[in-house]
């Protein structure tokens, strides 16, 4: 074996090694999911198009007609015509974009947020360049912003971001867009336009970690970053121009499609204790389990609670000596 070919399957290895499953969704509650098996967009699930309105960072007015639903698949599309109500230009992040192009978004502010959790979609992204196809979340304020799937370029590579606000801005006076940082990377593999991928992210009050095919990407531990995503929910969007750039191969023969198979949100169920005491709520005074009766005391010793004990699932049991309460 080569030193070439020995330093390859080492890599090879290496990735296979390091590229881990999502987490086990044993022991997690699946909190929304949206199959797209209908003929139009759950409204109790999304709103058609932005929440702040039709415009954001690039070149199209979005609207609920370019929002589809249909055999089994949420499509939305983007084509190379001016909507007869946009405005001529938007203003975002300081810049101006002619609005020349006419796609579509949802979201589910005022319907579903989430803190902490795992989130995943299974997409597809459109094959021209000059679209821009992101699957994200925000929550009221901004930062923060975590971004799952963005591909503004090369259909090989897609983004993953969170973006936050600098801690010791935040500490003091909370969200602001000009004290904005980010950490995350870029993906490149398979070609996002020649078939369905998945894509999730995982976050808890310590890490976060992002997901491409059902294998992590990558890690981070910046617990007081992560902090920040308290109240996230998810938006889907086909952008055209902006960060892509303008060399649009979106025609009006030849619209794009951005489409998702279906989106997924999993939360992990309470960690529930086998027992947990329960102090009296008189206060300075005790509770005796044998007696159900309050007395005068300090409450320090073994007196100064009853123990809730857990039977089964999510069933508990107070012993009064005599008398079993239980609360499932």
């Amino acid at each position: 074996m080569t030193y070439q070919h020995f330093a390859a399957l080492i890599a090879v290895l290496f990735a296979y090694i390091s590229a881990e499953p999502p987490p086990s969704l044993e022991g997690w509650n699946n909190v929304f999911e949206d199959e797209f098996e209908g003929s139009s967009l759950d409204t109790t699930k999304w709103n058609p198009t932005y929440n702040w309105g039709h415009t954001h960072n690039h070149r199209a007015y979005c609207v609920a007609e370019n929002v589809l639903v249909e055999n089994g698949l949420l499509r939305i599309k983007g084509e190379d015509s001016r909507d007869p109500d946009a405005p001529e230009t938007t203003t975002s992040g300081g810049k101006t974009y002619s609005l020349d192009y006419t796609s579509g978004a949802i979201d589910t502010r005022g319907k579903f947020s989430i803190k902490y959790g795992y989130i995943e979609g299974r997409f597809k992204a459109p094959s021209q360049l000059g679209t821009w196809p992101a699957f994200w979340t925000l929550q009221d304020g901004w930062p923060p912003e975590i971004d799952i799937l963005e591909i503004p370029k090369e259909r090989t590579i897609h983004h993953y971001y969170m973006h936050y606000t600098d801690p010791d801005w935040y500490a003091d006076h909370g969200a602001a867009w000009d004290h904005e940082a980010s950490f995350g990377g870029t993906h490149t593999g398979a070609d996002k336009s020649a078939g369905f991928h998945n894509y999730g992210v995982e976050w808890d009050a310590s890490s976060m970690n992002f997901y491409f095919d059902d294998k992590r990407i990558a890690s981070y531990s910046r617990p007081t970053e992560i902090s920040q995503a308290s109240a996230m929910y998810i938006i889907v969007n086909l952008a055209i121009g902006g960060w892509a750039g303008d060399d649009i191969e979106v025609t009006e023969n030849n619209p794009a499609y951005f489409e998702a198979e279906w989106i997924r949100v999993w939360k992990k169920k309470a960690s529930l204790p086998d027992s947990v005491r329960i102090l009296s709520v008189a206060q300075g005074k005790c509770m005796i389990p044998s007696e159900n009766t309050l007395v005068l005391g300090d409450c320090t010793d073994s007196t100064a609670y009853v123990t809730l004990q857990r039977m089964s699932g999510t069933t508990y049991r107070i012993n009064f000596g005599e008398k079993v309460l239980e609360i499932p």
